[in-house]
This record gives structure tokens, sequence and C-alpha cells, in this order.
């Protein structure tokens, strides 16, 4: 393709690089173009080398889905977000902190430089590499796919709603009990040319407990690489780390927050809030410091049905980091689209108008809003949120008295919308 045609295709709505650069391997060694993909773009959970999938076929006919310009259906996370950022009616960049732009227009953006060459040849010069599920974590909108936390109390879940189904059962044959290994492990899979790694993406799992991901680095010419970190905040900069970190071209930290507090502690599972602020504090002053002045340190928060009146809440608390250091910012806000009983575009219309009006006034009431118009009320999805939360609860903390009031009144709203349908 020539010049002219490829700058046409980067500037369209609905155009991704990524089939043509970049790659991630999930947990059990199943690639996909990235993480938003959904679904699978290879049919059921089977492993594959990475080399084989993104010069197959699979590949191939996504390539000229995005050449014919089509909107792709299984891109429609970032297409939503991208219509949810354009259709806010409050100016979200008036705030340092705030930064949010779709995958699409990130990976974009990040390889707009010789896009012609990517398109012409393509190859794997990014990756997000998952190399197991372990983890220390077992957060609400998780599961056994990404975390080998969540193991003990999957199967007895599966019983009451079917979260995996066969993919349950595939865990099984890899299962090491009680010797805290990763349930499922894919470092097999990722047979790549590292030296032509540029971008690299540590996901996991909980990617700082795994030692693995320090060796992995040491392949890279990492000098030249941009190094992308998704961790939960557990793990504090040490010196294994920082010294692997230092040599790096660039470096982005993602931390993933849902919550503050009694709230933030209850849907991510493991989190200790004081733990968390400790090591928030100390990356940010090793972000502060790092060789290049463009690394930076964000925050990513999933809203999902049990903490959507705590998005302001966090916003606020992160504010801290923002102002201690440069560099130290960009609140990222997502919301959860599945599992479907935690996505609460599927909540009854009064429970959503009661939510809106709780957050009247707040920065991201309008996302909110918009979110909420993605769905409409489904009263199967909801019985399975009722499911799910007792379950949770019956197995881990107090449900914390702000979830306690949206399932109160969620409970309310959905008793009188199931009524008033047997009534007519």
């Amino acid at each position: 393709m020539e010049r002219d045609e490829v700058d046409k295709l980067m500037n369209d709505g609905n155009f991704c690089i990524a089939p043509w650069v970049h790659i991630q391997n999930t947990p059990e060694g199943v690639p996909q173009p990235c993480c938003i993909f959904k679904p699978n773009i290879i049919d059921g959970h089977t492993p594959r080398k990475l080399n084989d999938a993104f010069h197959g076929k699979e590949w191939g006919e996504l390539r000229q889905r995005f050449l014919r310009g089509e909107q792709v259906k299984e891109c429609d996370t970032c297409y939503n977000k991208e219509w949810l950022s354009k259709n806010d009616e409050k100016d979200l960049n008036t705030s340092t902190l705030l930064e949010n732009i779709s995958f699409r227009e990130h990976l974009n953006d990040m390889w707009r430089e010789d896009p012609v060459e990517l398109i012409n040849n393509p190859e794997i010069r990014g990756i997000d590499l998952a190399i197991s599920n372990k983890c220390n974590y077992a957060c609400i909108d998780c599961g056994v796919d990404r975390s080998s936390m969540w193991h003990a109390e999957e199967y007895d879940l599966d019983k009451i709603i079917p979260r995996v189904g066969a993919h349950v059962a595939s865990f099984a044959r890899t299962i090491k009990p009680d010797t805290g290994e990763p349930l499922i492990d894919s470092f097999e899979y990722a047979d790549v040319d590292w030296s032509r790694v540029r971008t690299l993406r540590c996901i996991g799992g909980e990617p700082m407990i795994d030692k693995r991901y320090q060796e992995i680095l040491g392949r890279i010419e990492i000098d030249k690489a941009h190094i992308i970190i998704v961790s939960n905040g557990s793990v504090p900069p040490t010196k294994s780390w920082t010294e692997v970190l230092d040599r790096a071209e660039k470096v982005l930290l993602m931390f993933s927050i849902d919550g503050i507090g009694e709230l933030g502690e209850y849907v991510r599972y493991g989190l200790k809030m004081k733990r968390f602020t400790r090591n928030l504090q100390k990356w940010a002053e090793y972000i502060a410091n790092h060789r290049n002045p463009e690394s930076k340190f964000r925050y990513h928060y999933v809203a999902h049905a049990m903490n959507m009146l705590d998005i302001q809440n966090t916003y606020e608390y992160l504010l801290q980091f923002e102002r201690l250091k440069e560099n130290c910012g960009h609140f990222d806000l997502s919301f959860l689209h599945r599992p479907e009983y935690l996505n609460s575009a599927y909540f009854p219309d009064k429970t959503k108008e009661w939510i809106l009006n709780r957050i009247k006034g707040e920065l991201y009431e309008d996302r909110v809003r918009l979110h909420f118009s993605t769905n409409e009320y489904n009263p199967d999805h909801i019985d399975n949120f009722f499911k799910f939360s007792d379950f949770i609860e019956s197995r881990r903390y107090t449900m914390p008295d702000d979830i306690v009031e949206v399932y109160e009144r969620l409970m309310e709203d959905h008793v009188a919308e199931r009524r008033s349908h047997v009534s007519t």
C-alpha cells in the first residue's frame, strides 16, 4: 500500500493497526489481537504458537476486514469507549489526571510513525504477554483464567452461575494444588523474535510476582523498548524490578484500582489500602526519576455493578499522587461489559436513575449516563447478580454499606419490575 492509502486508513475511525503489529497471549496460551478483542478470534480455547496465529488465516481475514473499512464487531469495546468520550457533555480534558482514549486509538498513535512498512510487512512488534494466571488477588470481576486465587471458589460458583462452562474443566489438567504455582502457564507458546519487540505489555495474573517476566525483559533490546506493566499495586519497587526498568527506553506503569477503602478491598479481594497507598507513593517517586521524562504512571478503574458510586471518591484519592510528582496521573475509566451480571447497564431504569441522582454533578455523571444507555434491563442478569453477590459474601468479607445500598435498591426495583410484568 502507498503512503496516501495508509494515511487514509489510519485516520479512519474504524481502523486498528493491531493485527499487523500486535498480539496478546492469554494465560492459557490462546493468542488474541489484543486484550480488548471479544470474543476470541480463534474458536474454543486451543493454545497456539504466537507466530503461527499471527501469520494464520484468522489474522489474515481480520486484516482484510479492516482494509475494507469495516467496523469490526469484536472491537465494540473500543468503539463504545470512543463514542462515550465524544458524547460526554463535560470537558474531561480539563483535568490533567484524565485520559480516556481507546486501546485502538492508543495503538494507532503508538505505531503512526511508520505504518506503511508495518501494513505491507506484518510482524510481531508489540506483545501483551500473560505468562500465567498467577495472582495474589481474587477480584470480583475476574476468574480462574486470570487469577490463580479464584481456583478455590470457581468450581462452586460455576454450579450456581455457569461462568466458564467447559473452560473450567480444561483448567483441571494444569492444577498444582497448594504449591503456589500458577494453574495455567502459557510460557511455552510465546515463540517470537524478541529482538524485534519494541513494546512489551506485562499482564497476568499479577506480573510483578512472576519472576519470569524479568527474564523475558532480559531477552529484548530493552533500551529500545517501551515497557508497560499492568499491576494491582501489591508489590513495591524492589531492586530486581528497578534494575530491569532502569534500562528500558520508556516505562508505563498501569495500576488497577476499582474503589477505595472498605469498598475497594471488597471488590479487589486481596487489596490492602495502606499497602497500596505506600506502594503507589514509592512507584510515583521512581517514575518521576526515570531516565526518560516520558515514562508515566497511570490508573485504571473498571466500573461495574458494585462500585458505580465510588468513581469520584477514587478519582479524588488519586489526585494526591498527581500533585506529588509529574507524570503520575491519568485516570482511565472503563465500564465492565462481561460478566453480564456485573454490567450495570442491565439495571432497571429506576435503579439507573437512582444512581444518577446520587452522583449528580460529579465529573463522571455523563459518562455513567451514556454507559447506562448501552443496554436495557435484563431480569436474568439481575437474578444472577444476586446469586453472585450472596455467594461472594458467604465466602469473604461482609458486604460494605455502599454496596448493600445498591443491592437493596436494585432488589426493590427488580421485584417491582417483575410484578409489573406479571400484572400486565
